[in-house]
C-alpha cells in the first residue's frame, strides 16, 4: 500500500516494555487516519496563482480519512499486525491483506508510526489522550504566538463557530464536538490543524476506556479550556474584524464642517477600490491613512477656500512635511486646525475626535528584537500620509517619481 496523501507523525511515546520484540496482531473497527488530498492541493495551487479566487477559495487539503482496503475498499474490521518500528500489514474482512510501504524518512514513514500508535493504545488507550494533549498545547501555543503579530485580527473564523457552537457545560463532551463539528466520517472530513485535533478529540472521548482514565478527564478538560479561549478571544478581536471601508463611512457619518464631510467624500472615492476587503486589524494603520488623507484634504481646502477635489498631491506633500522630524508633524496640523476654529480636546467635534487618534506616536519604546512586519514609528498622522502615498501612486505620480 503506498501513501495516497496519508500521513501519521511519530508518537512520542516510546514502545511499552516488551513490545519491541513481539508480533502484534490487533482488531479495529475502524482507523482514523490523516490524508493530504492531491486533488485539493492543485486546485489550492491554481487559487494561488490567479487573481479571480480570493482565500476563501482555499479548501483544507488535509482531513481524516478510514483506512481502507485498496483493493475492496471496505474500511471496517481490520487486522494490523506487525513489530514495532517494522512495517504495517492491514489485512480486512474480505481476506485481502496490504503491506504499507515504508519510508526512510520518519516523518513519510506513515505505516510504521500509525502501527506504533496502535500498538501504544492497544497497551494502554490514555496513551492517544496524552498524545492529542501535547499537540493541543502546540497548536495553542502557536495561537497565541500569532497574537503578537501586527496583522492579527482574531481566531480563524471556523474555529471560533466550533467554539461558538459547542455547548460546554454539557458532560459529554463527544456528544457536544460531534454536534458542533457535524464530523462527517465516515466520508473523509476534510479541515484546518484545529478541527482536526478536535475531531481527533471527539473521536477519542466517545471510548470509555479513554474518557474514563485521569489522562481522558485531562483531555477533556483541555479541550474545553481551548474552545473557551478560541471563544473568548474571538469577541476581543471583534473591532479588528470591521472592513476598513465600513470604518471610514462611520467616520464620515459622524459629521462635521462640509468641507470636511465634502473631504471624507473625496478621500472615500480614491481610496475605496484599493481598501478592498481589508479589516481594521489591532492597528488600523489603513483607516487611519485614510483619515490622514482626509485631514489633509480638509486643511488645504479650507485653509485656500477650495474644494477637496481640486487639492493638488504637492499640497499634501507640502502638509506632510517629510523634510521634519516626523514628530514635528503633529504640532503643525494641530496649529492648522485651531487656526480653523477646532479645540482638538472638544470631545464633540468629529474633526477633533479624530485627530486626537492621528497625533498618537506610534514609535515602540524599545526596538523589536525579531518581526517578520515592520514595525509602526512615528505619529499616526505621518504613518498614515506615508500609506496613502503608497496606496495612491495615481495621484502622487509626479512625487513618487522624484523620490
Amino acid at each position: 500500500m503506498r501513501a495516497h496523501g496519508y500521513q501519521e507523525k511519530p508518537p512520542a511515546e516510546g514502545p511499552p516494555r516488551g513490545g519491541d520484540t513481539r508480533v502484534w496482531t490487533i482488531v479495529l473497527d475502524g482507523i482514523a487516519v490523516e490524508r493530504r488530498d492531491i486533488e485539493a492541493d492543485s486546485w489550492n495551487a491554481r487559487v494561488a496563482e490567479s487573481s479571480e479566487f480570493s482565500t476563501a477559495d482555499y479548501e483544507p487539503a488535509t482531513g481524516i480519512d478510514l483506512l481502507r482496503c485498496p483493493v475492496c475498499r471496505t474500511t471496517g474490521r481490520l487486522v494490523v499486525s506487525g513489530r514495532w518500528g517494522g512495517l504495517l500489514s492491514v489485512t480486512c474482512q474480505g481476506g485481502h491483506t496490504t503491506d504499507v510501504e515504508a519510508y526512510e524518512n520518519p516523518e513519510l514513514n506513515w505505516g510504521c508510526n500509525l502501527l506504533k500508535r496502535l500498538i501504544l493504545i492497544a497497551v494502554d488507550p490514555a496513551s492517544w489522550a496524552r498524545t492529542l494533549m501535547q499537540r493541543l498545547a502546540a497548536w495553542r501555543d502557536a495561537e497565541h504566538q500569532r497574537r503578537c503579530n501586527p496583522w492579527y485580527n482574531g481566531p480563524d473564523k471556523r474555529n471560533a463557530r466550533i467554539a461558538e457552537n459547542t455547548d460546554l457545560s454539557a458532560a459529554d463532551l463527544a456528544q457536544a464536538l460531534h454536534a458542533a463539528i457535524k464530523i462527517r466520517l465516515p466520508a473523509r472530513h476534510a479541515a484546518g490543524q484545529l478541527e482536526l485535533l478536535l475531531v481527533h478529540s471527539a473521536l477519542a472521548l466517545a471510548s470509555p476506556a479513554i474518557r474514563d482514565t485521569n489522562d481522558g478527564r485531562a483531555l477533556d478538560a483541555a479541550v474545553r479550556t481551548l474552545l473557551d479561549d478560541t471563544l473568548t478571544e474571538w469577541q476581543r478581536m471583534a473591532p479588528a474584524r470591521v472592513l476598513v471601508r465600513e470604518q471610514l463611512h462611520a467616520w464620515r457619518d459622524e459629521g462635521g464642517p462640509g468641507v470636511w464631510q465634502a473631504s471624507w467624500d473625496h478621500t472615500l472615492q480614491m481610496v475605496g477600490v484599493s481598501l478592498g476587503g481589508y479589516v481594521m486589524g489591532q492597528e488600523g494603520k489603513y483607516a487611519e491613512a485614510a483619515a490622514a488623507l482626509t485631514t489633509a484634504f480638509y486643511l488645504a481646502a479650507a485653509t485656500n477656500g477650495t474644494a477637496p477635489a481640486e487639492v493638488t498631491a504637492q499640497q499634501i506633500i507640502e502638509l506632510a512635511a517629510q523634510h521634519l522630524n516626523p514628530r514635528e508633524v503633529p504640532a503643525l496640523w494641530e496649529a492648522r486646525l485651531r487656526n480653523l476654529g477646532h479645540d482638538p480636546e472638544d470631545t464633540a467635534d468629529p474633526v477633533a475626535r479624530l485627530w486626537r487618534r492621528l497625533r498618537i506616536d506610534h514609535t515602540p519604546a524599545t526596538e523589536p528584537s525579531h518581526t517578520v512586519h515592520a514595525p509602526r514609528s512615528g505619529p499616526a498622522v505621518t504613518d498614515g500620509i506615508r500609506t496613502a502615498i503608497d496606496f495612491n501612486s495615481g495621484f502622487f505620480r509626479d512625487y513618487l517619481e522624484t523620490v
